[in-house]
């Protein structure tokens, strides 16, 4: 993710974010069924603000929307600001999950 969109990130959250991610509402919702419907699609920095399947509570502005479709140039429906941590975190389930392990 280029520079510019992390640096909106960071107006819109007032926060530093490490990564960025932008999904689709179909992605959601195969990620939500493969791990039972757990909420697995967080965006976490010191205050843990938890994702909804359209918004970040407030958090996402659609400056930070615009700035995302303008730069992957397709339409988005959910824009993530996550800490390293969080990614790790995510990474570490689907891992456990594509092993088997539950």
């Amino acid at each position: 993710m280029e520079s510019k969109l992390q640096d909106v990130a960071v107006d819109v959250v007032e926060n530093e974010v490490d990564a960025l991610v932008a999904v689709c509402k179909e992605d959601v919702a195969v990620a939500e069924r493969e791990l039972h419907g757990a909420a697995v699609i967080v965006a976490m920095d010191v205050h843990a603000v938890a994702v909804t399947e359209l918004e970040l509570h407030g958090v996402i502005e659609s400056k930070l929307h615009d700035t995302a479709v303008a730069m992957i140039e397709s339409d988005v429906d959910i824009v993530l600001s996550v800490h390293d941590k969080a990614m790790a975190m995510t990474v570490a389930v689907a891992e456990m999950e594509l092993d088997g392990v539950p």
